[in-house]
């Protein structure tokens, strides 16, 4: 319902973008907002720029954690749009990297496996599917449990994770449905 206004927060981004890291989140948000408008060929485009502007080796053991978190963040979505404009198999090569990497945030690995199921669910692997969904929700109910007993978050800080990682728990259950 607020896409116009998004895409028009996102333009203003790219306008007072200074680094390859600014311009990196600038085209992530762009995909996303033009993803929500279902428009594929331009949310893919947005995403191959993000990551020719985040150029970083995720199994590098001196990368730090933020790149390796925005890397496979970046892989979720794009594995996201790759099942959306029927690539599958594409989508199911992403989403393993992110799940199998030793590094992996937990909401990253949760949404890994979201993309596993909905690639599955198109390959007509219905078991795989609910597997996976399966492991996305014991991924974000975990995830959820450790939140609520960080006692070094504020209490802004925890309502703002708590509300990602209920929300993440709702679109869970959907797709177990």
């Amino acid at each position: 319902g607020r896409i116009r206004e998004a895409a028009h927060n996102v333009m203003t981004m790219f306008d007072l973008a200074e680094s390859d890291e600014q311009l990196c989140c600038a085209y992530e948000l762009a995909g996303i907002v033009y993803m929500g408008m279902g428009r594929w060929e331009e949310a893919q485009v947005n995403f191959e720029a993000a990551d020719a502007h985040l150029s970083c080796d995720v199994d590098d053991p001196n990368i730090d954690q933020d790149l390796i978190d925005r890397k496979h963040t970046l892989m979720t979505n794009i594995g996201n749009l790759m099942v959306k404009r029927g690539h599958s198999s594409w989508a199911t090569l992403f989403a393993r990297a992110v799940t199998a990497h030793p590094r992996v945030s937990e909401i990253n690995k949760g949404w890994g496996y979201l993309v596993l199921g909905e690639a599955s669910l198109v390959l007509k692997s219905p078991s795989k599917a609910q597997e996976s969904f399966e492991s996305a929700a014991a991924v974000f109910q975990s995830r959820l449990e450790d939140v609520m007993m960080d006692s070094s978050l504020s209490n802004n800080a925890r309502e703002c994770r708590l509300h990602q990682v209920e929300g993440n728990i709702r679109w869970t259950r959907i797709h177990l449905l």
